[in-house]
């Protein structure tokens, strides 16, 4: 079995008039579009961060929310329970 290669002249004459030969143009597509994808892939990255950071933070700011009302209703109860004591001593 014999593998003969086919030699294009049209590629010789495009690098001796300096052109780049189909190899090379190939090379810098492939480049291009490897770029491309990274850069694809980078902003996707990206924006999906930033949508967590976004939810992560709106949890914390409930999550704040929530606590200051616990607070609150804390120091509501032990004042109302201080009055209450000190009414009831009052009383006595």
């Amino acid at each position: 079995m014999s593998t003969t290669f086919h030699h294009d002249k049209s590629d010789e004459r495009e690098q001796a008039q300096g052109g780049d030969s189909k190899l090379a143009r190939a090379l810098r597509m492939t480049g291009d579009l490897l770029t491309l994808v990274a850069e694809i892939t980078l902003d996707r990255t990206v924006d999906q961060l930033a949508e967590s950071s976004v939810r992560s933070l709106r949890q914390n700011v409930r999550f704040g929310e929530e606590h200051e009302q616990d607070q609150d209703e804390f120091v509501k109860r032990a004042v109302q329970g201080r009055l209450s004591k000190s009414t009831l001593a009052d009383v006595t």
